[in-house]
């Protein structure tokens, strides 16, 4: 029988995999619009030799006129768009590691695709700044919640003792000769551990203290480097 956290966490999980799927279908769905600049030029859907005064088309709000070849050329690379959000829609949903970055850059390449054909493809160019708002949502989140994890982790992977300068936090981990493993600005025991990790594999036992000030060492009144030897 579950327990209501592990089910609490399969909901979570499942709510995290519908999203992406959602955000997938979306981006696919996106793709096949780009189709609309690919056929319309190429005269392939009815009513498209109407829609573009042949043999011209206008561009940028009808300050740019291209004739039928420069049109059709453009309409090409809407197709390379369109076929390349299909790509990164997929990608996306399998959790590929490179989506993310070849989303950005389908993207922009789209704005400007959208942008040229203003303001035809007005909606478009909503559109795809509103996935760029998604994707900068999306990585606020993934990065408050790795700090969460961070500072979880921070807390309950180390202990504090208390000696003759005050409480001072630590960690250790291997077995064998000790080594005092001190961190640099911008860490604390965690980074201490990192800069000696090569050393537990081969017999060495490595303590990394929290210096005064950082994570859950508070800072003493008697401060000095003196004071810092005496508590390690």
């Amino acid at each position: 029988m579950r327990s209501p956290a592990s089910t609490q966490r399969a909901g979570v999980a499942l709510s995290g995999d519908s999203m992406r799927a959602i955000f997938a279908v979306f981006l696919l769905l996106h793709g096949l619009a780009h189709l609309i600049g690919f056929l319309v030029p190429w005269r392939l859907v009815p009513g498209s030799a109407a829609a573009l005064p042949a043999p011209t088309s206008r561009l940028l709000g009808g300050h740019l006129i291209l004739n039928d070849a420069s049109a059709r050329t453009l309409g090409v690379l809407w197709l390379a768009a369109g076929m390349t959000f299909a790509i990164v829609a997929i990608a996306w949903w399998r959790e590929q590691p490179w989506s993310g970055g070849a989303l950005v850059i389908v993207v922009l390449a789209s704005m400007v695709l959208t942008a040229v054909w203003w303001p035809a493809a007005r909606i478009g160019l909503a559109l795809n700044a509103g996935i760029l708002m998604a994707l900068a949502g999306s990585l606020y989140l993934t990065y408050l919640k790795d700090i969460a994890i961070a500072r979880s982790a921070a807390v309950t992977a180390s202990v504090v003792a208390q000696t003759s300068a005050g409480p001072m936090e630590y960690a250790t981990t291997g077995e064998g000769e000790p080594v005092l493993s001190v961190h640099g600005t911008g860490g604390g025991w965690d980074q201490g551990l990192a800069a000696a990790s090569g050393l537990s594999p081969l017999g060495y036992h490595v303590i990394a203290p929290s210096r005064f000030g950082y994570l859950r060492t508070p800072m003493p009144q008697e401060n000095s480097a003196a004071a810092k030897a005496d508590a390690f």
